[in-house]
């Protein structure tokens, strides 16, 4: 199974995400909302940041 591309990382409407737009997301019972730093999308660069599950969205909090 293929890893989708940066630019195929999408939203619930449909809109794509990229790096540096404002999202808003549900994490343990609550709703976070940041800056994206960051899309991981492959094996290596997976294992490199620690996250179990591509694609990932990587936020970066004010």
């Amino acid at each position: 199974m293929s890893t989708p591309s940066n630019s195929q990382v999408t939203d619930r409407s449909g809109q794509q995400i990229h790096e540096g737009d404002r999202v808003t997301m549900k994490a343990q019972g609550g709703w976070r909302e940041g800056d994206v730093g960051e899309i991981v999308t492959s094996a290596e660069h997976q294992t490199e940041k620690g996250v179990k599950n591509t694609p990932k969205v990587l936020l970066t909090d004010q």
